[in-house]
């Protein structure tokens, strides 16, 4: 065996680039108006390597020329801007029951947003109504006049954003689905894949209130349940992409010993999903087939309002309080 160290993966020149690039775009965007001798210094890049990509940003048209000029005691220093305005990109929250899909400039104004209801279909089911969104969303974006720059889908699973596998998504029925790769073989358009909580934390962590806010937790209840966690203002997903996975977390003594191969114990205790599916149990047989199947969690929570035995009972387990399951200690 030998006792030499294994070699640490070095950066390329083609990594660093592209890590200045986005660094110097996020520090204009934040920034602005800023002087390019301003942006080599805080980032502490050299002047001739922001001035090259700098003039890639303004050809691009994502930087501009802010019209103002910097008087530091030598010469005035032209400022330059980020230019969120003019470009725009498709974005999508592809839920287990519903879809929300919008256009957007990179400042975060949205200009058009729609909304699709859906239930758990086949993979392919789920696949093609995702194209009709992407479909009406990219003909909205056309009707802006701006320049399409992207599309970005938020995936309620497990998913790989370098390769745009979706590992599991049990609500959409998709195991190993090559998504990016279905979507980019549609579409003349970058395609970006990502978990659907990881982007709504990059989203509080980039327009959301607190100010300079590097780590967060955001955790979403909806028809599963999910974490996206931020350390350092970079997600951090896990070795297999799978840390904010919460909904696989086992709530109390009754869980374990038992198998979980779609939603995972505490989804199917707490999320929307479970909640309603609990609540089809509880009302077999004394119910029409048909209203159980319609059956939601916020119909259990009107009913828990209304003082409903069966229901209140429901949430109260998932609150875990008393008279309901006893939680791990």
């Amino acid at each position: 065996m030998s006792g030499k160290r294994p070699l640490s993966p070095t950066i390329t020149a083609t990594d660093m680039r592209w890590i200045n690039r986005a660094a110097i775009l996020d520090l204009i965007r934040t920034n602005g108006p800023i002087s390019r001798t301003e942006v080599a210094a805080q980032l502490q890049i050299s002047l001739p390597t922001v001035m090259r990509v700098v003039d890639e940003l303004m050809a691009e048209g994502l930087v501009r020329d802010a019209n103002q000029k910097a008087w530091s005691g030598g010469r005035k220093r032209t400022l330059i801007e980020f230019n969120g305005s003019e470009s725009v990109i498709v974005g999508i929250d592809l839920g287990g029951t519903k879809l929300f899909g919008a256009v957007a400039d990179l400042n975060g104004t949205i200009l058009e947003e729609m909304y699709f209801n859906h239930h758990q279909t086949t993979a392919e089911e789920s696949f093609q109504e995702l194209k009709r969104a992407i479909d009406a969303l990219i003909a909205a974006a056309e009707r802006t006049g701006c320049k399409l720059l992207g599309i970005g889908v938020g995936v309620p699973g497990i998913t790989h954003p370098e390769t745009g596998v979706v590992t599991m998504a049990p609500s959409l029925s998709w195991d190993e689905f090559p998504l990016k790769e279905r979507l980019s073989a549609l579409y003349a358009y970058p395609v970006a894949v990502e978990n659907d909580v990881n982007l709504a934390a990059l989203g509080e962590l980039w327009f959301g209130t607190e100010a300079d806010l590097y780590n967060l937790v955001l955790i979403a209840i909806g028809t599963g349940i999910g974490a996206g966690v931020i350390i350092d203002g970079v997600v951090y997903r896990g070795k297999h992409h799978m840390a904010g996975e919460i909904g696989y977390l086992l709530p109390d003594r009754l869980s374990l010993e038992q198998t979980y191969p779609g939603f995972g114990a505490l989804e199917q205790k707490a999320s929307g999903t479970g909640i309603a599916a609990r609540a089809r149990e509880v009302l077999k047989g004394l119910r029409p087939a048909e209203e159980l199947a319609a059956l939601s969690a916020e119909d259990v929570f009107h009913a828990a309002r209304r003082g409903e035995p069966w229901a209140t009972s429901i949430v109260a387990e998932t609150r875990f309080e008393r008279g309901g399951i006893e939680p791990l200690s």
